[in-house]
């Protein structure tokens, strides 16, 4: 990591007043110092001021490094046009490895990869689904081996429309944009299922429901319930209740809702039985 000459002073006048590498850090972190140089940094600094009587570092030996002036101006300008490129894009348009350009896009220009956050777009259909999921759900909540129960929601959903994906996504930038961009959970794709984990404390069994949607239209559910029955094989778990609308059914939906419900057991160590 490349310190800024006025870190290295300020090293120094703390190192002789304070007398610990420890102690430096803290005061760093008091002042919400960003990149603390580590204890070691801090009194290596220090012992080469007291050896040498300069912060500067040593006179390198060996070969010269690639990192040009010119190097560098090229890297700047490829992010200003585009700070989503990647580390490898850039690496190739300016011909220096990875690493050389990686440090001097982190060390030298002070650019950090930032990542975006994904805010979800609500339309009006979505309060129907809404209260469709709720109407599900309401026979679960009055039934009189559920009370106390815990809620969580998860949702697997397969795009055809190229949403990005943030988790492979970063923004180079010197402060933090707090880019957002807003995304639709209805926008064109294949399927989607999602799934509410219902977890009762009183009792060994787990109940999860999937929801299947269709042309953005709730069309099944099914229940999977996790039994107290142990086999070899894993934890059994049942498919209790099911239902698919009229009008979709011999379309294969209730297929689909079956396979996921096996799916989820399998990778929970359990066995589905429909």
């Amino acid at each position: 990591m490349s310190i800024d000459l006025h870190i290295r002073i300020e090293i120094v006048l703390m190192m002789a007043r304070l007398e610990s590498p420890s102690s430096v850090r803290r005061h760093f972190h008091r002042e919400n110092m960003s990149d603390i140089p580590s204890e070691k940094t801090i009194k290596a600094i220090y012992d080469k001021f007291i050896e040498t009587g300069s912060v500067h570092d040593r006179e390198r030996s060996g070969r010269p490094s690639l990192m040009t002036t010119e190097k560098l101006d090229e890297i700047e300008e490829i992010l200003s046009d585009n700070a989503m490129v990647s580390v490898r894009r850039v690496s190739q348009e300016v011909n220096l490895s990875k690493s050389t350009v990686h440090l001097a896009m982190r060390n030298v220009l002070g650019y950090k990869p930032y990542k975006m956050h994904l805010t979800q777009q609500l339309d009006d259909e979505d309060k129907d689904v809404r209260v469709v999921m709720a109407e599900a759900l309401l026979p679960i909540l009055d039934h009189e081996n559920n009370d106390g129960l815990i809620f969580f929601s998860d949702e697997a959903t397969f795009h055809i429309s190229g949403m990005v994906h943030k988790h492979n996504c970063r923004i180079w930038a010197r402060d933090n944009p707090h880019v957002t961009m807003e995304v639709s959970m209805n926008s064109p794709k294949v399927t989607s299922v999602s799934r509410a984990l219902i977890a009762n404390p009183k009792q060994e069994g787990i109940q999860l429901l999937f929801r299947h949607v269709h042309h953005e239209k709730a069309v099944g559910f099914g229940i999977l319930s996790w039994s107290r029955l142990t086999l070899k094989s894993g934890r059994l778990a049942i498919m209790k209740d099911f239902y698919v609308d009229q009008s979709y059914r011999g379309q294969g939906i209730a297929d689909l809702l079956i396979g996921e419900c096996a799916r989820y057991a399998r990778e929970h160590g359990g066995l589905c039985l429909t």
